[in-house]
């Protein structure tokens, strides 16, 4: 039996009805679709102004379907940025002490332990710790935080245009800081790619540097917040004593422990060794001298 499914206006289709029922609603579906495809075809064809207005309506809401889209993805971007940086958070409150503690205690070890990192290439670098740049930049935002100096206070002692800017905000003041003790890593690891066979490449002054901002984060930390406040009048003798006595105490260990890098990480003799490491707490706190002078 054949029977007639679409009226006179619509697309001629006929259907055996003794076909399955699934396939001939598909077939209904299919015939309907193509219909309307038709119609809309035909109104284009006689009204065609109507027909893109109605396209330009459709393109519209697309657009506004997809910007909001694009909002929604925003909010999830921002949620799973927040909740990275938390975690690093947390991370960073862990192995910041416990890395402070391991350079403190074996620099040598941590020398080792920076050149066989870099090695890795299952991109899973200072898993274990937290790399050298990142401590020493971790360093000195612990000397700010550990030294409120206010900012109207550090504007006061500065007359320059470099001043006004290093000491804008404290986003710019901690870059500063970072820029200026940077000196010192940034020297020894010259020294050391001196000193030591092959020219320098990109790579092969990763370790060296590296190594150097291990040596110098502990330094940072105490000098860059002791002087912070030496000199303050609200301190009393003893603790402007027991600041200097800090910052001295911290020079020698960070001449011993370059003295112990150039003698084992270069191989050099004793006495060069010694005049290396002079050389760059000299030459770093030079630097950093000049700096203040220009400001």
């Amino acid at each position: 039996m054949i029977v007639e499914l679409l009226g006179d206006d619509s697309l001629p289709a006929v259907i055996n009805m003794h076909m399955a029922h699934g396939l001939l609603a598909w077939l209904v579906q299919l015939c309907n679709c193509l219909n309307h495809c038709l119609r809309i075809g035909l109104r284009f064809h006689r009204k065609p102004r109507i027909a893109f207005a109605r396209l330009s309506n459709l393109a519209h809401s697309a657009k506004m379907a997809s910007s909001r889209g694009r909002r929604v993805m925003d909010v999830f971007n921002f949620a799973k940025s927040i909740e990275e940086f938390i975690y690093d958070l947390v991370m960073w409150i862990i192995f910041y002490p416990y890395t402070l503690a391991r350079i403190l205690l074996r620099p040598r070890v941590m020398m080792d332990y920076v050149a066989h990192e870099i090695a890795r290439a299952d991109g899973r670098r200072f898993d274990n710790g937290i790399s050298p740049p990142l401590f020493l930049l971790l360093s000195i935002m612990l000397a700010w935080l550990a030294s409120p100096m206010s900012l109207g206070e550090i504007k006061s002692a500065t007359s320059g245009d470099l001043g006004r800017i290093a000491t804008d905000s404290a986003t710019n003041l901690i870059v500063f800081r970072l820029l200026i003790y940077c000196s010192f890593p940034l020297l020894g690891a010259l020294i050391y790619e001196w000193r030591t066979p092959g020219g320098i490449s990109r790579e092969g002054f990763r370790i060296p540097f590296f190594q150097q901002c291990y040596i110098s984060g502990p330094y940072v930390l105490v000098t860059s917040a002791l002087l912070a406040r030496l000199g303050t009048p609200a301190l009393g003798d003893t603790a402007q004593a027991a600041m200097i006595a800090g910052i001295l105490a911290a020079s020698l260990w960070f001449i011993v422990a370059q003295h112990r890098f150039f003698r084992e990480q270069a191989g050099t003799s004793t006495a060069a060794a010694a005049l290396f490491a002079v050389a760059v707490f000299v030459g770093g706190w030079g630097f950093i001298i000049g700096v203040a002078l220009l400001v």
